[in-house]
């Protein structure tokens, strides 16, 4: 995966900043009649098994997979934060679970700017020098070269209808792109537009991007770690 200024390997942490050079059984068993549960006691009543009440933990993953169903259907722009250390599980757990498009924020990013400063015939080598000094006297040219590949940054991010599950947006904050955000919420929903849109950023407890507020209407909610273990889901637990 790519990115601008000092390459860090990937620590699963939900933070990256790749350089771009760096791109280019279960073990259920069968039950036998030998096997079986002795019937020591004639049963009375129900002749189903009672449901083994659900635990705190479990009833909070099942009322968050609630909220995620509605939001899929109702057409959302979804904030969620979950904790660094279960950032890739839970990206994965989406996949797995809902009809969602994993888009990689800082890959788009990076690559509609190499592709920009080509067209512009601007030498990436001097994109990552600039890059590696945030702040410094040719920083302004830089943003001006990451204004020029918005529009492409915005189409690619903006999948039409279908819900995209964006990570690892903290470039957005870097260069200066995060209202890009608030113009894929404006666009949900809209012929060519956005079904809905996941933003998932690691955290504690308050949706944030590279520390600041998203500032993007929508709803906010927190993983349980409960439902990135799916024990919300475990055979014999109750609602």
């Amino acid at each position: 995966v790519l990115a601008l200024h000092a390459s860090h390997p990937h620590t699963g942490q939900g933070h990256r900043h790749a350089q771009p050079q760096a791109a280019e059984a279960s073990n259920s068993r069968n039950v036998t009649s030998a096997s079986s549960i002795p019937r020591r006691f004639p049963t009375a009543g129900s002749s189903q098994l009672p449901l083994v009440p659900a635990t705190p933990s479990q009833a909070a993953a099942k009322q968050f997979e609630g909220r995620l169903q509605n939001a899929l259907k109702q057409g959302s722009f979804l904030q969620l934060v979950v904790t660094p250390r279960d950032y890739d599980r839970t990206a994965e757990e989406f996949l797995a679970r809902f009809p969602v498009t994993r888009i990689d924020v800082e890959e788009v990013v990076v690559d509609s700017l190499k592709a920009t400063a080509k067209q512009l015939g601007v030498d990436w080598k001097l994109v990552l020098a600039t890059d590696a000094a945030p702040g410094g006297s040719e920083w302004p040219r830089l943003l001006q070269l990451v204004g020029r590949a918005r529009p492409a940054i915005l189409d690619r991010l903006c999948v039409a209808d279908q819900t995209p599950l964006l990570v690892y947006s903290d470039i957005l904050v870097r260069y200066q792109l995060k209202s890009l955000l608030l113009e894929l919420h404006k666009r949900v929903g809209l012929p060519g537009g956005p079904n809905g849109i996941w933003l998932l950023v690691p955290g504690r407890d308050i949706p944030l991007i590279a520390g600041q507020p998203i500032g993007v209407p929508g709803q906010q909610a927190a993983v349980p770690p409960a439902w990135v273990r799916n024990e919300h889901r475990a055979a014999g637990t109750g609602p």
